[in-house]
């Protein structure tokens, strides 16, 4: 999924039984209630770069969950922002984590209040312990946050070596834009441009515009 823009939903991105989708370029921008935006829980690898999370967060739910989560989790260069509340946005790890890999690394979260650390925003209860690391992250925000010029680092969290870094970021880095060409004898050549999603009780509305 490159580039796109929409409201807030619960557990919005989620990849189950052994699905794989990277995530790039999306502005998300608060639309209801849902504090929730990523949850994993069974088994894939989920890939989310350059993104911005605004979120109505809440204490009882994290913003980003991985849980008994057989596979890998990237959130990469985003974004993390609290809506109209003073609870921070934060990653949460747990449940079994032998076959659990995590990486956050060069995002900014925004402080809504004094006092965020790593360990506010970065909270990691697996048994036995993923294989996880947030690296190179900071945080942002304003007066009431009590940050020097409104910036701040965030300690590193986790271990991660070489090898570590780059198998997870691979789906990233061997992402690539497909570029349409003309199709092969026999192949129906289908392309949908534009694609305006809408959805509701009733049900999932797809919109067509004219290419």
């Amino acid at each position: 999924m490159f580039c796109g823009a929409t409201g807030t939903a619960e557990e919005q991105y989620g990849v189950a039984q052994g699905g794989r989708l990277v995530v790039r370029g999306v502005y998300h921008e608060v639309s209801g209630e849902s504090p929730q935006g990523i949850l994993v829980n069974d088994a894939g690898s989920l890939a989310v770069d350059t993104t911005r999370f605004s979120y109505k967060t809440s204490p009882d739910k994290p913003l980003v969950q991985a849980k008994d989560f057989r596979g890998d989790l990237v959130l990469c260069s985003g974004m993390l922002l609290p809506v109209g509340t003073q609870f921070p946005a934060r990653v949460n790890i747990a449940g079994d984590g032998s076959r659990t890999r995590v990486l956050c690394l060069g995002s900014m979260f925004w402080a809504p209040c004094k006092g965020i650390t790593a360990d506010t925003v970065w909270r990691d209860a697996s048994n036995p312990p993923a294989r996880a690391a947030m690296l190179n992250s900071n945080l942002n925000g304003g007066a009431e946050s009590g940050l020097k010029n409104g910036f701040g680092r965030l300690e590193n969290r986790g271990q991660a070596d070489e090898r570590f870094l780059l198998e997870m970021l691979d789906p990233l880095r061997g992402a690539r834009i497909w570029w349409p060409e003309e199709a092969r004898s026999g192949v129906t050549d289908v392309r949908l441009y534009r694609v305006l999603g809408t959805a509701d009780r009733d049900g999932v509305c797809l919109e067509l515009r004219e290419h």
